[in-house]
């Protein structure tokens, strides 16, 4: 028998160690041969290996991804890239990591490259890691081959690389190629991505003419290690001038950098904080961490702190420099800084999953997240609830969210994707249950004409007639329901129609805003009936009767997760007792940016089949242990009873002091009591679907750990600004709308304005009433916004106002000026999140 050469040894010995071995052109292309295609899924038989390389082939190449076992190839430029990653581990914690891998599979390139392989079951695409510019663009320097991928291996030669010369070995070989966990990848990805200089765009220098804003003096003054040491960040090591970081939490790797580039801003990797991954500045950072996004509240509180100044800088010489009036565009009055959805908080199995959908649809994360919560508690069904033992409070797994968002931005798109596993279980289940009723009506029909037989005729027994009467009514207690999770346009007395037939549980999932103009009274002359919403949030027994036919119904359950158009809030507005009720109370709101104008239609990509399948598995299991409920022969479920662990149950009191505290008056709810005494149970609520998510079919059995609890926390405080915004919009209380006419009433003073004339007309107006520390407020609110400057003129202070507002005549919910339309979200000092 002939022997064989390298390249056919090597190709069985990587066949036979679960490689996809297909052999490149032999071009010096490095390209796959043409039928590599048909091996993306499936690997080649040996003996087809056997004819590739029987006619002496001296390349070997390798599919990576699923098809080879997870194989992910790690490829860094050169030696000195890689050995600057080595260098970095250890520092971090990563160079045992980094070991195990080159120690497993390491090879050199015939262009001086290095080649690591590695499995890993979060097997994901190829993905630039780090790159640079130079003369001729970009060169890339660490890069991945995932799925999909195809990398050439030792120990190839001749014509298979354009140099001619060999790839070789280093160390191991595809029997000892190194498996590793998702968290070491990231970790190992997030080490590769500080070497990234492309990205890296140094936040513009603020301009130091007229006045010195707080955030400005803030990032001049201010020092890393106080702003993130107190939050639990860590300060690694500093080389060649940067710092690296390892955020809470962690125990090895790197999170972010400080003054990657000479940019003095932080860059954040990780998505497991309350940061984005972006860059920073000092002022940004703080923002997030101490007010939650909020860049008005945050400029509000270093000013008086005593950060930036309304005095003009004086220039290098000492001299008062001449007024430049440089404005900028003004932020909206209408959207205050809504935060965007903190992603990181949602358990690992949903949020590559709503990440997914919002890169595929290209829409905010709010909107599938919303989508998602929502989704998980139309599966729990009512059947679950959450007991914080020692006490009396309860909490069904029940959520009602509502996304406001414009036309034309996707939602509809995101809706029909999460809820799709719930429309198929659905009409899967009916079929099922079709044919059970079926067979109930054929029982109940015969049983009913013998008990009419038995009535019509003669000799039969009081007794007996009475045993029939009492089994033909057991027969039409279990009668079959004929399963439906989701309602969508229904009108109030259909939907209790609904809860009867489902006996108690339903969902209103919907991308458009019919239900609520349902509800509100538009089939109804005006008058609302939100009955069955309102009750079916705390799971209350429900009554129908009607013509004589009365309904009971133990425990009626409500879900919502719909979408209305923002301009909705000046009608929720006009509806009685959308707020006396509670109605606003329940509701769980949003206010995202519209992606319009901002999306890529070239980084949309299909969702991973993976994920779907993932994120169906999990709706699937809870409708499933729900559908096991033990129910009485009446009809009354015992719900699964989830409780906290000691170290949840102290969190929970912690957090529930904490919102009593901001209850208080003054306090940050103190405006919205009726939503904000509400907070814990909602938290509680979402904390049990975190840990049906986390436990699956187990969630039962063990209980809801500190890290759902604190997940479920981190998502309610995201809720906040937006439901702030939304109650004072229903009450007519909106701050951006007393803005809006204090700017009015400047307009219509004769120039100059000063603060003490402003005050002074102000003293009769409804709303400001001669309130001279409010108007003083309202007037830096004002400024901080960039509609005026406040500048000192001896005793007085001058009003001036931007000359590109012109003239502003109302600010009613979402109606302002054409000048204000770039100026979706508060941004002071920062760039628009674009991480969605």
């Amino acid at each position: 028998m002939t022997d064989l050469t390298p390249a056919h040894k090597m190709a069985r010995t990587a066949h036979k160690n679960g490689l996809c071995v297909v052999p490149p052109k032999g071009d010096g292309s490095k390209a796959p041969a043409s039928f590599w295609k048909d091996y993306q899924t499936e690997r080649p038989e040996p003996a087809q290996i056997d004819r590739w390389y029987e006619s002496g082939r001296e390349g070997i190449g390798v599919v990576c991804g699923t098809v080879s076992g997870n194989l992910t190839m790690l490829e860094c430029e050169n030696e000195d890239t890689w050995n600057l990653l080595v260098d970095n581990a250890g520092g971090i914690g990563l160079d045992e990591l980094l070991g195990r891998i080159s120690d497993g599979w390491m090879e050199k390139t015939p262009g001086g490259g290095i080649h690591v392989y590695y499995r890993c079951e979060d097997c994901r695409g190829n993905k630039k890691l780090a790159r640079r510019k130079v003369d001729e663009g970009i060169q890339v320097l660490i890069e991945t081959r995932g799925e999909g991928g195809y990398t050439i291996i030792s120990p190839s030669s001749g014509t298979t690389h354009p140099t001619g010369n060999d790839y070789v070995l280093v160390s191991g070989g595809p029997k000892t190629i190194e498996t590793i966990t998702p968290d070491d990848q990231h970790d190992l990805w997030q080490l590769c991505q500080v070497f990234d200089e492309v990205d890296v765009v140094k936040a513009e220098e603020p301009t130091y003419v007229g006045l010195l804003r707080p955030g400005d003096d803030y990032n001049n003054r201010a020092s890393w290690r106080d702003i993130l040491e107190p939050h639990g960040w860590r300060f690694l090591f500093e080389r060649g001038g940067v710092w690296y970081l390892r955020r809470p939490g962690k125990d090895r790797g790197v999170s972010a950098t400080v003054n990657w580039g000479g940019f003095d801003c932080l860059r954040n990797f990780s998505s497991s904080t309350a940061l984005d991954t972006r860059m920073y500045t000092k002022f940004g950072v703080y923002t997030v961490l101490n007010h939650r996004g909020d860049f008005r509240e945050a400029a509000k509180l270093l000013a008086s702190k005593g950060y930036g100044s309304r005095e003009r800088l004086a220039s290098a010489g000492g001299e008062e420099p001449e007024p430049v009036p440089q404005w900028r565009t003004p932020d909206s009055l209408e959207r205050p800084g809504f935060p965007s959805f903190p992603l990181h908080h949602f358990p690992h199995a949903i949020r590559d999953f709503c990440r997914a959908v919002s890169e595929s649809v290209q829409v905010p994360y709010d909107y599938p997240a919303l989508t998602i919560l929502g989704a998980l508690s139309v599966a729990a069904r009512g059947r679950y609830e959450v007991l914080v033992q020692g006490t009396s409070h309860r909490e069904p797994l029940v959520l009602q969210t509502v996304l406001f968002a414009d036309s034309g931005t996707r939602k509809s798109n995101s809706f029909a994707i999460v809820k799709k596993p719930l429309t198929r279980y659905e009409r899967e289940q009916r079929r099922f249950d079709e044919v059970q009723l079926a067979a109930w009506e054929i029982e109940f029909e015969l049983a009913e004409k013998e008990v009419t037989a038995a009535k019509r005729g003669k000799g039969a027994l009081p007794m007996v007639i009475e045993s029939m009467v009492r089994d033909l009514d057991d027969i039409k207690r279990r009668r079959p329901i004929v399963t439906r999770l989701i309602a969508d346009d229904v009108t109030p007395e259909r939907l209790g129609t609904i809860i009867v037939e489902q006996n108690g549980p339903i969902g209103v999932m919907a991308p458009e805003g019919g239900f609520f103009g349902n509800i509100s009274g538009r089939y109804n002359q005006g008058i609302p009936n939100m009955e069955y919403v309102l009750r079916g949030h705390n799971g209350e027994p429900l009554i129908i009767d009607r013509m004589g036919r009365e309904a009971m119904v133990y425990a009626a359950f409500v879900t919502l997760a719909i979408s209305l158009q923002p301009e909705i809030v000046n009608e929720l507005a006009s509806v009685p007792g959308f707020r006396g009720k509670g109605m606003a109370a329940r509701l769980l709101p949003s206010f995202p940016a519209s992606p319009v104008g901002q999306r890529d239609v070239r980084k949309s990509k299909a969702i991973p089949l993976e994920e779907e399948v993932r994120w169906s598995s999990i709706l699937t299991t809870i409708l499933n242990q729900a559908e096991e409920a033990t129910v009485s022969e009446w009809g009354e479920y015992a719900p699964y009873v989830l409780v906290l662990s000691s170290e949840a149950k102290e969190l929970y009191y912690l957090y529930s002091e904490h919102v009593e505290r901001q209850l208080s008056k003054g306090g940050g709810l103190s405006t919205i009591r009726d939503w904000g005494g509400k907070m814990v149970g909602h938290a509680l609520r979402i904390a049990g679907l975190f840990h049906l998510v986390e436990r699956g079919s187990e969630a039962i059995v063990y209980p809801i750990n500190k890290q759902s609890l604190a997940d479920a926390i981190g998502v309610m405080e995201y809720f906040v600004p937006h439901a702030k915004y939304l109650l004072e919009k229903i009450d007519g209380t909106s701050y951006g709308e007393h803005l809006g006419e204090l700017m009015k009433v400047l307009q219509e003073i004769p120039e100059p304005v000063y603060r003490a004339s402003v005050t002074s007309r102000l003293r009769s107006h409804k709303r400001f009433k001669g309130n001279k520390e409010y108007i003083n407020e309202a007037l830096d609110e004002l400024e901080l916004l960039g509609y005026l400057r406040l500048t000192p003129e001896g005793s007085k202070v001058r009003v001036e106002l931007n000359p590109s507002i012109g003239g502003i005549t109302t600010y009613a919910a979402f109606d302002v000026p054409d000048v204000l339309a770039d100026a979706w979200t508060f941004t002071y000092q920062e760039e628009a999140d674009e991480d969605w």
